[in-house]
């Protein structure tokens, strides 16, 4: 069994937007700092959990909804949804989904 400690993955990352990428069984974890916001964009391989670990951040969809989340916030971004994520100060977040197989 392999077990990662999340808060020590995210205190590894020293720039925001350069996501750090743990492969765990049929998932892949993406840790990611960020602040500001990110371009509009959709995934188009599966569905993606978003887990808010500090700060706070907003998801906004074309239909001009903004959602927002907080520390220990989840949700899940379904696959060919487009969205623009964001955060007004320094967010940290693990992006769940599962791996591709080729």
């Amino acid at each position: 069994m392999q077990v990662i400690n999340i808060h020590k993955c995210l205190s590894n990352l020293k720039e925001h937007w350069h996501p750090k990428l743990v492969s765990m069984g049929d998932f892949q974890l993406r840790f990611v700092k960020f602040i500001g916001e990110f371009e509009w964009h959709c995934h188009n391989h599966s569905d993606k959990i978003v887990y808010v670990v500090s700060g706070q951040m907003f998801i906004d969809y074309p239909n001009a909804n903004r959602v927002w989340l907080n520390a220990g916030d989840c949700c899940v971004v379904e696959k060919h949804c487009e969205h623009k994520p964001g955060a007004l100060k320094e967010c940290a977040i693990v992006l769940i989904e599962q791996s591709v197989s080729v």
